[in-house]
């Protein structure tokens, strides 16, 4: 999944120099997942604690946030992936 990676990070740097908070939120999210699917557990924490800080300053109150936490959960966890990612 490299490619992927190097185009999820490509996404996070266009969002973020143009002030996307919440897409680049959802980018990071993305990253995590990618990680958690190619079993790196660590590296798929980081993104999601990122997304989830980014998500908490774009919308508070939103349903990303409770998304962005049941991924956290579930890798804690250790729940596999759902089926349907990367």
């Amino acid at each position: 999944m490299p490619e992927a990676d190097r185009c999820y990070r490509e996404s996070i740097a266009i969002k973020e120099r143009i002030g996307d908070i919440l897409g680049a939120a959802m980018t990071y999210g993305e990253l995590g997942t990618a990680a958690r699917w190619a079993e790196q557990p660590a590296t798929a924490e980081r993104w999601y604690l990122r997304a989830l800080q980014l998500l908490r300053q774009a919308q508070p109150d939103g349903l990303q946030v409770a998304r962005a936490l049941n991924n956290l959960a579930d890798l804690l966890t250790n729940k596999p992936p759902r089926p349907g990612g990367p």
